[in-house]
């Protein structure tokens, strides 16, 4: 498959996690993404967005935005991967064994979410994509092998070429992509995400209990000192939920030895690779959050692995902010300029 949709940005808060944005979910429907916001994309660089959507929010109103926003896409010559963000009953916790979302009904909305979304989206060529489900957390690590391959299949009854994403376990935990079931359909790209260290990407995260306890700033390149390795002494459960936040050095070269499971998956799997998200929370200071995305980018720009911004407005890591001033001024540059 060609090494294409190679640099993007998310638009997440759209029509996902948008509920302590507004209490007007149509007037923030027409709002928060406007023509405006895509030709400034379009003029950094990218060359894809994607998508964000949650199952709740389908319906006529939603299809014609979404629709809309494909045509300014296109347009411009940027691809779009519509990703199912959430699905109703499942959780993100990774500390929860019995998943919801492999209840049987939850299985069921699955499947009817992504027939529905093929009905309405289906008529598009490469200009669309889709992504199946977004950062799956299965504790038993063998129910989404189970279930995804469902979501291929009900996508295949109308289209039988459109390429299709599919992320690994734990959140799209990149280490996880060996324990992905790979079917024999070359229209799909495997998926993963990449936010660590946890304590930098995350630093004072005020949605995180842990990085709000912790409260410490850090550079890149750094050093982790005693004051993590004492929070952890005292929250041993931080190490059950973000694996790996035990290392000494947060560097390029731990970038490069994480993200030797992507090569390896590539190199024996002989299958196309994206990184759907990665980014550095707004809290953090923008040299060095511009530092650990210079030095993410080129990672993957070596190995092929197209790659997505988490993300463009708020949610805490956007770019621009919810009037739509540029934040963090030096980062487009460095995520899309070649």
């Amino acid at each position: 498959m060609a090494y294409t949709y190679k640099k993007g940005i998310n638009l997440g808060g759209w029509m996902n996690c948008y509920e302590d944005l507004t209490h007007d979910y149509s007037w923030h429907l027409k709002t928060f993404i406007t023509e405006a916001d895509i030709d400034r994309i379009a003029s950094w660089g990218a060359d894809h967005v994607r998508l964000p959507f949650q199952n709740s929010v389908l319906n006529d109103e939603t299809y014609d935005m979404m629709e809309q926003c494909v045509q300014w896409c296109n347009s411009r010559g940027l691809g779009v991967i519509l990703d199912l963000h959430y699905l109703d009953g499942m959780t993100c916790n990774p500390l929860i064994k019995e998943n919801p979302l492999f209840l049987p009904e939850n299985q069921a909305l699955f499947v009817r979410v992504w027939q529905d979304v093929s009905a309405h989206m289906g008529h598009h060529d490469d200009g669309v994509r889709y992504e199946l489900l977004n950062e799956v957390t299965d504790g038993i690590g063998y129910l989404w092998n189970q279930l995804y391959p469902q979501g291929v299949r009900a996508i295949r009854e109308r289209e039988k070429e459109r390429i299709i994403y599919v992320g690994s376990n734990r959140m799209n935990e990149v280490s996880c992509l060996v324990e992905l079931r790979i079917l024999e359909d070359e229209h799909l790209i495997y998926n993963f995400h990449y936010y660590a260290p946890h304590a930098f990407t995350h630093q004072r995260a005020p949605f995180d209990e842990d990085m709000r306890q912790f409260d410490h700033a850090y550079d890149y390149p750094c050093f982790f000192g005693d004051e993590l390795y004492a929070y952890v002494r005292n929250h041993p459960d931080y190490v059950e939920r973000c694996p790996g936040v035990l290392l000494t050095h947060n560097n390029r070269e731990r970038l490069e030895k994480d993200l030797r499971a992507a090569s390896d998956f590539v190199h024996y799997t002989g299958k196309p690779l994206y990184c759907g998200e990665f980014g550095v929370i707004e809290t953090a200071e923008e040299a060095s959050a511009v530092k650990w995305v210079r030095d993410m980018v080129d990672i993957l720009r070596k190995k092929e692995i197209g790659y997505c911004y988490w993300c463009y407005k708020v949610r805490d890591f956007g770019i621009v902010d919810l009037q739509g001033n540029v934040r963090k001024p030096l980062l487009p540059d460095v995520l899309f300029k070649d």
